[in-house]
């Protein structure tokens, strides 16, 4: 796509929404409505930390988009890290009995 024709495709799908839905633009939860349990955060560190071991060593190190995934994956872990270790995560609740629906009882 031509430098000069971006601004154009980004008026058109952004500002005039003219593109496909995104969660931006449903109604209802925000971004921050959603979270995550502390065992989903430690997954996601742990992953992290794989991608991050792979990128930074040969082949990948001596490539410019390697460096900079890596370094966007760095930070990216660093706020997981930061909410892990402020205890900002879902608590989980113990899941309760509930009754059968209708549809299945005989």
């Amino acid at each position: 796509i031509s430098p000069e024709a971006r601004g154009c495709i980004w008026r058109e799908l952004i500002i005039r929404k003219k593109g496909l839905k995104t969660f931006v633009d449903r109604d209802g939860y925000g971004e921050s409505d959603y979270s995550f349990t502390q065992a989903h955060l430690e997954r996601m560190i742990a992953e992290l930390d794989r991608l991050i071991s792979k990128y930074s060593a040969d082949p990948w190190n001596e490539k410019e988009t390697a460096q900079d995934l890596v370094g966007l994956l760095t930070e990216h872990r660093g706020l997981i890290d930061a909410d892990l270790t402020a205890g900002e995560y879902r608590k989980m609740m113990q899941r309760t009995a509930s009754t059968i629906p209708q549809r299945f009882e005989s």
